[in-house]
């Protein structure tokens, strides 16, 4: 009896594994991220070890954020559009 269920254990965890491994390679939408959210990764540059800038888009409007280990700074901003556009400094508050 407690082999039979031991094995059994096994193959159920044996299934969720392969099929996690699976959702992560085929990078399933509803897994990996709401692409329809409207918030879009459009690059990122390593500054340091802890420190990146980050240029998103979300909703029409393209974003330059700082990121540290310790804060998300918003540096500047800029419509968002196909070509590409200077992205200017906002105004400290």
């Amino acid at each position: 009896m407690l082999p039979q269920l031991l094995s059994a254990l096994l193959l159920v965890l044996g299934l969720m594994g392969a099929l996690a491994w699976l959702a992560r390679r085929m990078r399933l939408p509803h897994l990996a991220g709401n692409r329809e959210s409207g918030l879009q990764l459009r690059s990122s540059m390593n500054l340091g070890q802890r420190e990146k800038l980050v240029v998103v888009q979300f909703e029409g409007e393209q974003i330059l954020l700082g990121v540290t280990a310790s804060s998300i700074n918003r540096l500047a901003s800029t419509p968002a559009g196909p070509a590409a556009v200077e992205i200017k400094p906002e105004a400290a508050a």
